[in-house]
């Protein structure tokens, strides 16, 4: 076969290939990076960047870091133009928060279309139905199209904080969760079918943000654990972890997962996972291993 030909076929190959993954996989500057440290060339890169989904990182720090290690202005170039405009608008409002309103990281708004607004704007005025109340156990992480899975991927910047008002509908192993004050709807992925499921996202009982340390608080609002933090602080801040040592936890109860000593996050589909070890005797975190902030 003819060189061209061959290469003919390799491009067909990757395209398929780069469709398939593209339906599930969410791509990153350290995506491109991989690629580029690879060997793989400016066109097939930018087409994997077209045909993705993604998260970004396009501020002045994250180009100038992109441009030291390889990449070439034409594939920063693409990155920014597909980086969506509400992704730009969600970095903004979570620079700007005012930390009187809110002591951790505020949630995305998704677009709402008029009609959707104005249902929004009676649910938050009607009294709801006590038994459907109930109040976010953790920091809720929310990837695009407002989803919500047990997986708890944890390098989305977006989440529902910990101690909101919620109400939640379940049906099966999955549950239809509307933030209470601002009407913004969400669908959660339980993981497993049942009530004792569901409370490892969320609680009957109302969260006291406040009974923890400024320390812990900040470490809640970004997401992340750290040493000497307790099982109920990481859990508060980084939500169900996706393995209890080796076994997955969709079908662990909260009350499981708080008596293994060591938790293992998934960052995102492709990438390290993010390893939280405690202190069999003080229940208190003594090592981290994946932790990026």
């Amino acid at each position: 076969m003819k060189p061209f030909k061959v290469m003919a076929v390799l491009i067909s190959i990757f395209f398929v290939i780069n469709f398939k993954l593209a339906v599930a996989e969410t791509i990153t500057n350290e995506t491109i990076l991989t690629m580029v440290e690879a060997g793989l060339g400016e066109e097939l890169i930018n087409s994997k960047i077209k045909t993705s989904q993604n998260q970004f990182d396009v501020s002045t720090e994250g180009i100038l870091k992109l441009k030291k290690e390889g990449v070439s202005e034409k594939i920063i170039k693409t990155m920014i133009e597909v980086s969506t405009k509400s992704d730009t608008l969600e970095q903004k409002t979570i620079s700007t928060v005012n930390r009187a309103e809110s002591p951790y990281l505020v949630e995305k708004a998704p677009p709402i279309e008029k009609e959707q607004k104005e249902l929004s704007s009676t649910a938050s005025n009607t009294n709801h139905n006590e038994d459907n109340i109930y109040y976010a156990r953790c920091n809720l992480k929310v990837i695009k199209g407002n989803h919500i899975t047990w997986v708890n991927w944890q390098s989305t910047p977006t989440f529902i904080h910990a101690g909101t008002r919620l109400k939640v509908t379940r049906t099966g192993n999955t549950a239809s969760v509307v933030n209470i004050e601002t009407g913004s709807s969400y669908t959660l992925d339980i993981g497993a079918d049942g009530e004792v499921f569901l409370e490892k996202f969320v609680t009957k009982k109302p969260l006291d943000i406040n009974q923890f340390s400024a320390d812990v608080l900040n470490n809640i609002k970004n997401t992340v654990a750290r040493i000497g933090m307790t099982k109920e602080e990481v859990y508060t801040a980084m939500g169900p972890p996706t393995n209890i040592g080796n076994v997955r936890s969709n079908t662990k109860t909260y009350e499981d997962i708080m008596s293994a000593d060591l938790w293992v996050y998934a960052r995102r589909r492709f990438g390290k996972n993010i390893g939280v070890e405690f202190d069999a005797g003080t229940g208190r975190v003594n090592r981290t291993e994946g932790i990026w902030k």
